[in-house]
């Protein structure tokens, strides 16, 4: 099972959001207000047409793959979490 960053941008105030329920699908660690990182065995593309349903056309999402090596701080659990799941 692979990690994968997902960070999106949603411009439209105020709107019924499902994304965030579906990302909370997985295991998880949010880097940000809009970037995840999540533990799925789903190849981006397949990951992106799961989430794409909750987009309007003016909203922005990238999906990467994660991997070792890696460095950083500053995010609480956060570098914990992807030292121990990447």
């Amino acid at each position: 099972m692979s990690i994968k960053l997902i960070a999106y941008d949603l411009h439209q105030p105020g709107q019924n959001y499902d994304l965030l329920s579906f990302i909370k699908t997985f295991p998880y660690a949010q880097l940000s207000e809009s970037s995840y990182a999540v533990k799925c065995q789903m190849p981006p593309d397949e990951l992106y047409n799961g989430l794409s349903q909750y987009l309007d056309k003016n909203d922005q999402l990238l999906i990467l793959t994660l991997s070792k090596p890696m460095a950083g701080q500053g995010f609480g659990n956060v570098v914990d979490w992807l030292e121990q799941h990447l």
